[in-house]
Formats: C-alpha cells, structure tokens, sequence
C-alpha cells in the first residue's frame, strides 16, 4: 500500500492491495498467522507483541475472501480540489475523477470533465501545496467512500445539494503535516472491501422473543425518567449511543421497561445505525418476518459489525469497514487542529511560562485545550491585524495549504505591531545544495520569507526568524520508511556505505528552538537559525535501531546515484514519482552535505536556542515510541 497518500476519508490507499495465490502452504501459514495475534488480542495484548520468529509477514488477502472485484474500487482516485482559473460562472471548486494513483503523492487524472483544460493528462499533488494550476491542497478519494460521505452530509446519494467550496475548506484545514491525509481518527482496524450486507439475519433463532413480561413497580429509589413522558424518553434514547444506553438500561428501572418494547429497538437501529442503511430503505418490509427480536437484532449487528482482526466474512466486512468511515466524517468538524509541529511548539511555550492565544479560521471547527484562549477569523488583512492586536510575537504553523496566506499574516503582524513573526517553514530553509528540480517548490515558501524580510527593512520595530530545523528526525522516521527505515517492520534500506551525515531536530527540539528565539531575541533577529538535535548517518541509525529493538534487523542496500538518476529522468519526462526519488538521493548523496546545516554543533544554533543534544539511540527510542 502506498505509504504517502491515503483517501481523506477512509484512510486507506488507492494501490498495493494485493490478493495470496491459492495454496494449501498459503492458507495454513494464513491461518497460523491469524490464530497467534487473535489469542494475543484476546488476552489483552497488541499484535506488535507477538514474535514473527522465522514466519513470513502474512501482508496479502485471503483469496477464499476476497477477490480482484472487491478491491477494484481502491484503485480509482477522485479529487477535490480549487481552480482559480475556472472560467467565469463556473464553481472554483471541483471534483474530478476517476484517475489513478501516480507516486508521490500524486494522483493522474486523464482528460475529459478535468479541472484544466487542453491536457491529455492532469497530475494533481495531493494534500501539499499543489501546482501551478490548482495552486492549494489537492484532496484525494475513493467513489464510494464519498457515497458515504454524501450519505452522511445530505441523508442521500444526490452529491448536487453539497457546498463543495465548505467542504473542501474543511478538509484542507485538517490536512496533516505529512501531506498524506487528514487528521481524523480513522479507526484502529482499517479493513478490505465496500460492499452491502447479504446475510440473512432472520434465521438466527436468537431473533426470536425470549423476555418474559417484568413487574419492576414499587422498587426504589425512584427513577428520574419515570416521571417523563414517554416520547420525551423516547426522545431522549434516541440521542444516546449504544454503549451508553446499554448503561442506562442497567442504571434506570424505566429505561429499562421503556425498552422492552420491541419497535423501540426498530426505531433504534435506524437512529444509532445509519450506516446500515439497506434496514430502513427495505422496498419490501415483508423481507423481516414478524416475530423478529429486535433488540437481539440490534446487539448482533453490533458486535458483528464491530473491525475486529481475523473477519472472514466479506459481507459482514464490508458493513464494518463502512462503519467505520461512517464514524470518521462527522470528526470533519470536531477533531482538534493541533497538528504534528504545532503541539509540541504550543506544548514548549506554555512550560516556558508564555502566554499562548491560537488564531485559526472562521469556519475551522477545530478544539483546543480549554485553558487557551482561541480567535476565530477569517484570514482577511484587517481581521487577522485585530485577531494579532496586543501580541508581541506571531509563531505561523499553517499546514500545507496556508503557506500562501503567510504574506497576509505577516502585513497584518507588522500593522498590529507584533515585535517578531516566526516564519512557517521547519525545513531546509534557504539550502544552496538543494536539488534545482525542487526550485518551484521553494519558491513558493520563498515568497513569504522575502517579503518578511522587506517589512524589516523598512521597519525597525518589527523582526522575523526563520528555522531551519533540516530533517524532523523522529517524526519523519517514524512516518516514511523512504529514508530508509521501516520501523513497523523493522527493515531497512541502506544507501551507499551509509555513511553520508546529515542534520536532524526531534519534535522537541522543534518546540525548544520557537522558546528560544523568543528568549534571545536580540541574537536572532532577521535570519534564518540553524536548529539541530543530531548529527548523524544512516548506519548509526541501524545500530541505535537494533540496539533498542534488541535484534537484527533486515537489511537491503541501494544506489543515491540510480536514484539521482531515475528521479532526475522523470523530471524531465514530466513522469511521477521524481520527487520522493530526489528528497531521498538529496538526504543521502554521498560526499555532498547536501543536508548538513552546520558541519558541528558548534557551527549550529543549538546551544543558543537551548536544544538539547540527542544521541541516536535517543532519536530512534523515539520513533519506536511513537508508533502506534
């Protein structure tokens, strides 16, 4: 599976969903496989516990399950995204699809109802900063999860009556920093298939009524809900989730005898069941025999329907994988925008005793922690200028897709009269070794920063800082396995003698660098720091790997100078795939310092900034730490 770029709505991506060959070898090594992580779930243990020993990683489909007509629909990629080309009376915002999954994180739309005009071919860069012809965050989908999505939003399957324009405001506002998907909760156990429910439920002879009538008068103490009227407490279940009313039920003598009544469990489905809509849109109500327990049928469902590992039934994964998106679209407005370098910055200036207030749009439903204060706004030069009013300092950790509102922020931080605006960048900042296939990429950061640096040119009361913090080092190990360290599977690819050193800065030194450019303001005004955690190579990260995991791990070796080569080659064919070939080579060009901000600590603004040194053991300790 592609590990850079995932549907924004399921989570799951659009290639590399591969079926077993049919053998008796492949289903008794399946069925080992499964029956060792289900006993180790059963007694409370997570399935990264369980030792591989000398057994291959079951990573394939079972072909008795599934078939290439149940993934097909995995592999047709649709986007929504912005054109501010669009021709005049034409909707800005566009869907368009379906295509296919490029690389990179790139998704290949051919021609016919595509968003630009005149090309065999669109290639749309999704969750970063775009292209020149859609110049903000790309969203990426499956069809049917947007079915679902359509569902949810509209209660039917007519996408027509959806404000595009909201939606895709939502959504670029919750891209996360990887530029691989959005911060929803996708859930723990992300499944195979879409499909409808066949099963007949109406054979079970658990669906027949059981319950006798109860006599719960005279107990005490009294319900509460007792003294309601019946469609009032009705009313009131209705808002309850599963869990939660199985609870009242056991806490309330009247919630109890009110749901003994078998249409309330009808009703009951339908409210806490939407996803399972084939129940309630039934042409033929004849198809549920009259004597079915409802309540039975509800608590089947529920647990049936449950992700849960080792499912080897198709219909009953499909339903369960729908739930499951289901309960990830309504976080599209509720889920906490903290994003990866903007938690442990928030995190580092509180301990640092500074006064935090968060700026974040209008139409953002995000959260935060309730003991900072939020200013809601949209991002217009006057508004932001009164949100900025009284700061002494504006720290902009945008995603992606607000990189190119920087400029706005910092007109309005210097007419609001912030003393210092750290710029939005946490990279390579202005690198002369850099690639120059990457210039067009750069050049879009470059904007902000330069017109930083004429503000303070012109104006002596207002200062910037950029940081160059190189390679994320522990966020980024943890989240690509392309820089040579598959942390999940405990593999890695090593580049060259592995020797080429490069610069590193954990998550945590990130958020001290952001402290102490504030602390020292004098030594860090109008210039770019250079932020550093580590110095180090990819075979003293082996080691310090092996070492923490206490055991070898598999290793491949691999050429910088064939992917130099490759990734240049399709550059200039106009071919994916060119961009995560060169970011690697540029990491690991050997005898380049090509990402070698400073050649020692020293050299560096480490110690000005007070981040601490990390050893590579300490580095790798944290990405393991990290996953899930």
């Amino acid at each position: 599976m592609a590990y850079d770029c995932y549907c924004a709505i399921c989570g799951v991506g659009f290639c590399g969903m591969l079926i077993e060959t049919p053998s008796e070898t492949a289903t008794d090594r399946r069925r080992r496989w499964i029956e060792k992580r289900s006993q180790a779930l059963r007694e409370g243990q997570s399935i990264d516990q369980v030792p591989q020993e000398d057994e291959e990683p079951v990573r394939t489909y079972d072909p008795k399950i599934v078939s290439w007509e149940n993934v097909a629909w995995l592999y047709k990629a649709y986007c929504l995204g912005f054109n501010p080309k669009a021709a005049s009376g034409k909707g800005k915002t566009f869907v368009s699809g379906p295509g296919y999954y490029a690389d990179s994180g790139e998704i290949a739309i051919k021609s016919g109802t595509d968003a630009v005009p005149g090309q065999d071919r669109n290639v749309y860069t999704c969750y970063g900063s775009g292209t020149d012809d859609t110049p903000g965050p790309v969203i990426p989908f499956h069809g049917c999860c947007f079915e679902i999505l359509t569902r949810v939003l509209t209660g039917s399957t007519d996408s027509s009556t959806i404000d595009m324009k909201a939606l895709y405001n939502v959504m670029t506002e919750l891209c996360n920093e990887s530029s691989s998907a959005l911060r929803l909760n996708y859930g723990d156990d992300i499944r195979r298939a879409q499909d409808f429910l066949k099963t007949d439920m109406t054979t079970d002879s658990k669906f027949k009524k059981p319950f006798a009538q109860f006599d719960l008068r005279g107990r005490s103490p009294a319900s509460p809900f007792g003294k309601l009227p019946l469609e009032l407490v009705y009313q009131i279940c209705s808002y309850l989730p599963g869990d939660s009313l199985k609870a009242l039920t056991q806490a309330s003598l009247s919630i109890q005898v009110v749901t003994q009544d078998n249409w309330f469990w009808k009703r009951f489905i339908q409210w806490d069941m939407p996803w399972f809509w084939e129940f309630y849109t039934s042409q033929n109500p004849k198809d549920l025999r009259g004597d079915v327990n409802y309540k039975h049928l509800y608590m089947w469902l529920d647990k049936m329907t449950a992700a849960r590992y080792g499912m080897d039934d198709l219909a009953l994964i499909g339903v369960a994988n729908r739930r499951r998106i289901w309960g990830a679209i309504p976080l599209l407005t509720s889920l906490p925008a903290s994003g990866n370098f903007g938690t442990p910055i928030t995190a580092a200036l509180q301990r640092a005793g500074f006064t935090v207030t968060i700026i974040t749009r209008t139409e953002s439903k995000a959260t935060f922690p309730p003991d900072i204060p939020v200013v809601r706004t949209t991002y217009t030069l006057e508004n932001l200028t009164s949100a900025l009013a009284g700061q002494d300092a504006a720290v902009c950790v945008v995603g992606p897709g607000g990189i190119g509102a920087q400029v706005t922020m910092v007109d309005a931080a210097e007419a609001a009269g912030v003393k210092r605006f750290v710029l939005d960048d946490f990279g390579w900042g202005d690198n002369p070794k850099s690639f120059p296939e990457f210039n067009a990429i750069h050049k879009h950061r470059r904007a902000g920063w330069d017109h930083a640096k004429t503000k303070a040119d012109s104006n002596p009361n207002f200062t910037y800082t950029g940081i160059s913090t190189a390679n994320p080092i522990d966020w980024a190990l943890k989240r690509f396995p392309a820089m040579g360290f598959d942390v999940a599977r405990c593999s890695a690819v090593i580049y060259d003698s592995g020797t080429e050193r490069f610069t590193g800065t954990t998550l945590e030194g990130i958020g001290q660098s952001v402290v102490g450019i504030l602390q020292r303001p004098a030594e860090t005004a109008n210039r770019f720091v250079k932020a550093q955690s580590i110095i180090t190579c990819q075979n003293e990260l082996l080691d310090a790997f092996q070492s923490v995991t206490g055991k070898q791990w598999e290793v491949q070796r691999a050429s910088t100078e064939i992917l130099k080569e490759n990734g240049k080659r399709k550059f200039q064919e106009g071919v994916s795939g060119w961009v995560l070939d060169l970011v690697v080579a540029q990491l690991f060009d050997e005898g380049q310092a090509r990402c070698l901000l400073a050649r020692s600590r020293e050299e560096s603004d480490a110690d000005l900034l007070g981040i601490p040194e990390e050893s590579p053991e300490q580095v790798a300790a944290k990405a393991l730490a990290a996953m899930p």
